[in-house]
């Protein structure tokens, strides 16, 4: 089956500062909503989006499947909670690289893949008990932070260094925090720093995880579970000749 069959609908709404991003997949024989969300700017670059989208956690995350290097992500990508989520984000046009970026945004926490979980009666065809799974019945929000810095005309959201130029690069930290309002799971914390630095076509870039979830006999401290790290370089010899090397690596913490 085709992984990824996606369809993009973008652009402006009455003027420049309203913007809007739809895109359905349509890979493996099923229909998923990817991104579909608003974007108004507020003043000068400072921006706030609401609807489904990522959150601003790991930098190849962000970086559009389109703009990768290789046929897919790092293993570290689904091992440490970066995806899509329904949620509300304020930032400063951070995906544009500016010299320092920053993006701050509250989620459901649950996800971006929704399905209908109820009963249905064998007999008479009655639903009960239904209900959208990316829809909670407790509000658990998560928040996330990211903040960054970027030398020179770097599109930091990109694999490789197709366009060449002196030294350019950049370096983000990002944070995501279960906030567990109700009690029930427990705190959780997902944290990482990310580079990528590019210089007449060589690129270099990579990232360390580190998952930290409640403690057993004490929900309200946090113990380190799993943890990891990876790492790419490529050199753009020409368009169609660009070698790329990566290196992935994550373990989790065993239990004292």
């Amino acid at each position: 089956a085709v992984p990824r069959a996606r369809i993009t609908f973008s652009g402006n709404i009455w003027n420049k500062d309203l913007s809007f991003k739809f895109q359905p997949d349509f890979g493996k024989g099923f229909l998923n909503l990817k991104d579909f969300y608003t974007d108004y700017r507020i003043a000068g670059e400072v921006r706030i989006r609401v609807g489904q989208m990522k959150k601003p956690f790991s930098r190849q995350q962000l970086n559009s499947s389109s703009r990768l290097e290789l046929v897919e992500r790092a293993t570290t990508d689904k091992a440490f909670g970066a995806g899509r989520d329904i949620g509300l984000l304020l930032h400063n046009n951070y995906s544009k690289s500016p010299r320092f970026e920053w993006a701050l945004g509250l989620y459901n926490g649950t996800g971006d893949k929704p399905w209908f979980s109820a009963r249905a009666d064998t007999e008479t065809g009655d639903i009960s008990n239904g209900k959208f799974t990316n829809v909670p019945s407790q509000f658990g929000p998560q928040l996330a932070l990211r903040v960054g810095y970027n030398h020179g005309k770097l599109k930091g959201y990109s694999e490789g260094d197709h366009t060449g130029g002196d030294l350019r690069f950049g370096i983000a930290a990002s944070s995501l925090l279960n906030l567990d309002l109700h009690e029930q799971n427990g705190r959780a914390l997902d944290s990482q720093i990310d580079f990528v630095i590019k210089m007449h076509g060589l690129a270099a870039t990579g990232a360390y995880y580190l998952s930290m979830a409640a403690a057993e006999d004490d929900k309200e401290s946090l113990e380190t579970g799993l943890h990891g790290y990876h790492l790419q370089m490529s050199y753009h010899i020409t368009d169609k000749l660009v070698p790329v090397l990566r290196y992935t690596q994550f373990q989790e913490d065993s239990p004292n």
